[in-house]
């Protein structure tokens, strides 16, 4: 199969549903915000690899930025994968999108930004639950957030584009599982591919 017959192409944000720990994390942020997203960790395909049959995926993981294959990514966790493309988009764009995570390899994870969405998030919340008497859940774009140098997986997935002024998520608005299930939402990402393995 060619590579541009391939329902998934360079340049595509992957999306995973983990599990353990990484599970609960999910079950918890989606309490707090909304709209709920079953995916909590996210990549981009950077490459396709003929010799190998496989995609290259750039992530942000707990020690900084990796490259992984997907086949290892989905393999590994046995879990539910979506792939999406951004639309009205176009190859070219998507390829430099790409193209530009290279530039990140050795960036770290962004700690800070957890810390501060924390910080901020659990406040917030608070405040929402004080004033309107009632739980409520927080939209990405009610949370503090300016790009630095450092990455979570979502940051990391939607940097590159934002980099050419494509937005996935909003200008300011920090990408966030639940910022990029909105995205999802309002037609932005297109899902292209899913694979579960149950």
């Amino acid at each position: 199969m060619k590579e541009e017959d391939m329902p998934i192409m360079v340049g595509d944000i992957v999306g995973i549903r983990e599990s353990g720990i990484y599970d609960l994390a999910t079950r918890v942020v989606n309490i707090c915000c909304t709209p709920s997203n079953e995916l909590f960790h996210y990549g981009i395909i950077t490459q396709y690899i003929k010799d190998l049959d496989d995609w290259l995926i750039a992530e942000s993981i707990v020690t900084g930025v990796r490259f992984q294959l997907i086949k290892q990514w989905y393999t590994r966790r046995q879990s539910l994968v979506r792939v999406f493309r951004v639309n009205n988009v176009s190859p070219d764009k998507r390829l430099e999108a790409a193209s530009r995570v290279y530039r990140y390899a050795n960036t770290k994870y962004d700690y800070p930004l957890i810390f501060n969405l924390i910080r901020s998030g659990v406040p917030y919340w608070f405040k929402k639950i004080v004033k309107e008497h009632k739980l409520c859940r927080i939209r990405a774009e009610d949370l503090p957030w300016e790009p630095d140098r450092r990455f979570v997986c979502t940051e990391l997935a939607t940097r590159p584009y934002a980099d050419l002024g494509i937005y996935i998520v909003p200008k300011g608005v920090v990408p966030i599982p639940s910022s990029l299930r909105e995205a999802e939402i309002r037609g932005r990402l297109k899902l292209v591919y899913e694979f579960d393995p149950k």
